[in-house]
């Protein structure tokens, strides 16, 4: 329903959220059919534990605004993909979207994949304060999953100690951030991606100790992109 079309008799439609009506006037045909878009809004998973799960050991998927993750605990193995997985994941990467959520205080152990990711379509979110140990690919990424891209999304405060690729990545992420934050044993501590631009992102006061790789690593298609 388009905002600000509602009478005491009738009302106009979109396609989108907020797009422009759909014109119904004339004669019509066929069958016209509706679908809400169900939004979860202000939940919050607390002092919760996963232990050994076959893949993710949380997965925020569809529209979120305002949820929280705190102070849980992911125990994985060899098929525990990911630690905390947050994406939208719909197939034309636009129709859902993930604002302000909050990961704080939460511990990811020997995930296979990425321990805490934000991927497509991802707002305004946070990574306050986490930890990873032993990861077969990534600590914390802010990533292009299939199309959307993330913006806004910040990772604050964060540890990844021994992860296998990288400690932190940033893919395909607009306006987003790392600071405070440390890498310890990990592939490339810090990796700024060339596989898909990165632009307006901030690394600063992040330290990275011991990588087998490079510690920061900034590829060539970065656009304006700081270390601070």
């Amino acid at each position: 329903v388009v905002p600000g079309t509602i009478t005491a008799n009738t009302f106009q439609v979109s396609a989108t959220v907020n797009g422009a009506a759909v014109n119904t006037s004339g004669s019509q045909s066929g069958t016209h059919t509706g679908h809400g878009t169900a939004v979860t809004k202000d939940s919050i998973i607390a002092d919760c534990v996963s232990v050994t799960v076959a893949n993710r050991g949380f997965y925020v998927y569809g529209s979120n605004n305002k949820c929280k993750i705190l102070n849980c605990v992911i125990e994985g193995n060899s098929t525990t993909t990911y630690g905390v997985n947050v994406n939208a994941a719909n197939a034309s990467g636009s129709a859902n979207n993930i604002e302000h959520l909050l990961v704080s205080g939460c511990t990811a152990r020997s995930c296979t994949t990425n321990a805490f990711v934000f991927g497509d379509n991802c707002f305004y979110c946070t990574f306050l304060g986490c930890t990873v140990f032993a990861s077969g690919n990534t600590g914390f990424s802010i990533e292009v999953a299939n199309a959307g891209v993330p913006q806004y999304c910040s990772i604050i405060g964060c540890i990844v100690n021994a992860a296998t690729v990288n400690g932190y990545l940033l893919n395909g992420s607009f306006y987003c951030s790392i600071s405070d934050s440390l890498a310890i044993v990990c592939g490339v501590g810090v990796n700024i991606s060339a596989a898909s631009s990165v632009q307006y992102c901030t690394v600063s006061n992040t330290k990275v100790i011991a990588a087998t790789g490079n510690g920061i690593d900034v590829a060539g298609n970065s656009v304006r992109c700081d270390l601070e």
